[in-house]
């Protein structure tokens, strides 16, 4: 077996498990396992790599769902760019979670009072959600779940 084959299978088991901390609510075990394996992944395949992307949107995610706005936006616009490039079908779902940041950003705004940017929030998310619909019915069947969900956040 070649050592890169036995890193790609550690980078996956790792971004397996990362994910799975993360959706168990254990985000420092998430964060420590989704770095490690973007780390191999970043080296084995290239920073550009489409698994690299995921890892580095899970991670994301994580950071969102911990309230860290802002490492979130720049991992997700980071992720889009590569996964834009590479034509990647997939990319509706990191489209989704950008919609889901604008809308987080929107409540926070609305919290503070502050109309006009929780507007400009909501419209970035609507404008997300759009892309991401016509990427995901580019790329999958008609009737989809993933399509129907994101028609039901429109």
């Amino acid at each position: 077996e070649h050592p890169a084959e036995k890193d790609i299978r550690l980078a996956m088991l790792l971004k397996y498990l990362g994910n799975l901390a993360r959706d168990s609510g254990d985000y420092e075990k998430a964060k420590e396992l989704l770095k490690k394996s973007q780390a191999l992944y970043t080296e084995i395949c290239g920073q550009n790599h489409i698994e690299a992307a995921r890892v580095m949107h899970d991670l994301g995610k994580k950071y969102l769902l911990e309230g860290d706005l802002k490492a979130a936006e720049s991992l997700l616009k980071n992720t889009l760019t590569i996964v834009e490039k590479t034509q990647y079908p997939d990319a509706y779902r990191v489209l989704e979670t950008l919609a889901d940041l604008e809308s987080k950003k929107a409540t926070l705004e609305e919290s503070k009072g502050n109309t006009r940017q929780a507007q400009t929030h909501k419209a970035q998310a609507t404008a997300y959600l759009k892309k991401a619909l016509e990427v995901a019915k580019t790329h999958l069947l008609e009737g989809s779940a993933h399509i129907r969900r994101i028609e039901s956040k429109l």
